[in-house]
């Protein structure tokens, strides 16, 4: 089981919603305070969901959550969410990778 407390860094868990074309789906997300300003959502949450998928032009690999590069290594696909998080809707880009403990991370620089 992982630990949140074991986190380096400037995090919050807040719950979002997102229509998948059709239904409202509610999940929870980590915030990472420290970070990029990306997004990064689970392959298999994005799979289960039967998310659009949009591949990549230019690959690339990337730093997530404790400063190491991601597992999966190279990025090849996105997905295009409209996001709820209380009152504020906003379109995002989300990258899919292989994340361990979290449907989604949203970075905050």
């Amino acid at each position: 089981m992982f630990k949140e407390e074991l986190l380096d860094g400037t995090y919050t868990f807040i719950s979002v919603e997102f229509n998948d074309g059709i239904s409202l789906i509610s999940t929870h997300a980590l915030v990472d305070c420290d970070a990029t300003g990306f997004a990064f959502a689970d392959e298999e949450f994005v799979l289960g969901y039967n998310l659009s998928l949009y591949k990549l032009t230019i690959v690339g690999t990337f730093k997530v959550i404790d400063g190491h590069t991601i597992e999966s290594s190279i990025i090849t696909y996105l997905t295009n969410l409209s996001v709820n998080i209380n009152v504020q809707k906003e379109q995002i880009l989300i990258f899919n990778t292989k994340l361990r403990h979290y449907p989604l991370v949203l970075g905050l620089t």
